[in-house]
């Protein structure tokens, strides 16, 4: 598990991409325009706030026995 330290790159990264795909996202009517602003708006104050912690990656682990 990787905690990602405030203002690193990363923090910010599926924000980052929305730009590009943005023109398929609204021509596919997978959510209108004002929408998507007002979710990454608020995605990026969430992101923004000292007290959020954000988990880049994260693995879980899991044993058994065949029976």
């Amino acid at each position: 598990m990787a905690a990602v330290v405030e203002g690193a790159p990363v923090a910010t990264f599926d924000l980052d991409i929305v730009p590009d795909r943005r023109p398929r996202i609204v021509v596919r009517l997978l959510i209108a325009e004002a929408e998507l602003d007002a979710a990454m708006a608020a995605v990026r104050r969430h992101l923004e706030d000292p007290h959020t912690l954000e988990i880049f990656t994260l693995y879980f682990q899991a044993w058994g026995r065949k029976a």
